[in-house]
């Protein structure tokens, strides 16, 4: 009999094409995000490296095409429903609530919160609001409520998207791959590159300010000590989607 954690993985062509639908919106992030760098910097749009996007989403597109043809929404279904709980109650709840809190309280108590940390904050999250009509009446006794409720982890939720995306198009910036870019092209890529940086840098900052207020509102009713690795690697070396 399956385990819990091995039910609840999604079959492997799924996630493949979630990955590919995921470089699809990486790409048509990046152009929108390209052109408004462009209008900031009051500077002509980089043709060459919109024309080099284009054709790398046109390239993820076909491939989510073919992805998709070996996904079986049907049968996905069949396997999600097995997968549910016999029953859920207020102390099912409780009980998911108290190891997602432990799991969040794991990961503030780390010395730095990496680019991956704040990733994994933000797919923890995300997991939460997926369920959170099934929570409710149980979340203000697990988190602190004036701290953590649905609007708040909402909020935090979409910030740390948006620093997801920073850095995934840092990651895209990729000049010295496009030998047929001219010179002056490449250098508005650096510059257009260090707006995207700078964003980056701030909404970092910003998140690391307001998880500190969460931390210290958790450590206030409950000692943790981490012991949910927490990643340590730089956001520039991960693919695009979670």
């Amino acid at each position: 009999e399956e385990d819990a954690a091995t039910a609840l993985r999604l079959p492997k062509p799924v996630r493949q094409l979630y990955t590919t639908v995921g470089d699809v919106r990486s790409c048509q992030l990046q152009k929108a995000f390209v052109v408004l760098a462009c209008k900031d910097l009051g500077s002509p749009l980089p043709a060459g490296y919109l024309q080099w996007l284009q054709q790398k989403e046109i390239e993820a597109t076909e491939r989510v095409r073919e992805k998709a043809k070996q996904v079986s929404i049907l049968k996905l279904r069949d396997e999600i429903l097995r997968s549910l709980p016999a029953a859920w109650d207020k102390e099912s709840a409780a009980n998911y609530l108290r190891e997602t809190k432990t799991r969040f309280a794991a990961y503030l108590a780390a010395v730095a919160l990496t680019d991956d940390a704040l990733h994994d904050i933000r797919k923890l999250l995300k997991d939460l609001l997926y369920v959170w009509p099934y929570l409710e009446g149980v979340v203000a006794e697990i988190f602190p409520p004036q701290f953590f409720n649905r609007e708040t982890c909402q909020q935090l939720a979409e910030k740390l998207g948006s620093f997801q995306d920073c850095c995934v198009a840092l990651t895209l910036f990729h000049p010295d791959l496009l030998p047929e870019l001219s010179v002056e092209e490449r250098q508005q890529l650096v510059l257009i590159r260090e707006v995207c940086n700078r964003r980056k840098e701030g909404e970092r900052k910003a998140l690391v300010d307001r998880l500190q207020l969460l931390k210290n509102e958790i450590r206030a009713n409950m000692q943790v000590q981490t012991t949910v690795p927490v990643s340590t690697g730089n956001a520039e070396e991960r693919s695009t989607q979670e």
